[in-house]
């Protein structure tokens, strides 16, 4: 057990740790407060578990004790840019912002239909981000490569099977075996 009279300087912390303490520690010093707390892409140096969970902290952090008597409003106003906050958010607490025509209009996701909590961060990258590949542009282009490859003969499609072993698993890599695998049973009834 360490001992907790230890000097933890912030020189010593990640990006991350040093930005869930002052996020926290701001709401914790200022829970039993009427405040509005502005955060502004608070998750940004975290890992994918820490913004998983972010939402439900922040929520644990801002209870009041009732006990003391006390009934603060407190209002809360997050920007971000990650699935994992939105996906711990309302549709009508949303608000998304487009540009369109040389201006920022804004609506919910609920007027937009889009529903977001409990959704999936793939669904709301894709609804909300406008981004539908789950894999980065890097990969994308391998996978299209592949694509482009002659695929006409049973050697040139075990060689492009061959290819993807570079690639980890992703739906856009099992899409690509299934294309894969109907040219080569196309292939093999064409032999029979």
């Amino acid at each position: 057990m360490k001992n907790i009279d230890e000097i933890i300087y912030t020189k010593s912390l990640s990006d991350g740790e040093y930005q869930f303490i002052h996020s926290i520690g701001l709401c914790l010093l200022f829970r039993d407060t009427n405040s509005l707390f502005l955060l502004d892409e608070p998750e940004t140096h975290f890992n994918p578990d820490w913004r998983s969970n972010f939402i439900s902290t922040l929520k644990d952090c801002l209870l009041q004790d009732y006990s003391k008597g006390l009934d603060n409003r407190r209002d809360l106003l997050i920007t971000s840019h990650s699935p994992f906050i939105i996906s711990d958010c309302q549709p009508e607490n949303v608000i998304i912002f487009d540009k369109e025509k040389n201006k920022v209009v804004h609506k919910t996701a609920k007027e937009k239909g889009i529903r977001t909590f409990g959704t999936s961060v793939n669904i709301i990258t894709e609804e909300i981000f406008g981004k539908s590949a789950s894999i980065s542009k890097l990969s994308l282009d391998v996978i299209e490569k592949i694509k482009k490859m002659p695929l006409t003969t049973l050697d040139e499609i075990k060689k492009a099977k061959e290819e993807t072993r570079v690639l980890g698993e992703s739906v856009e890599k099992v899409l690509l075996f299934r294309e894969l695998i109907l040219k080569e049973n196309k292939i093999n009834k064409a032999n029979d």
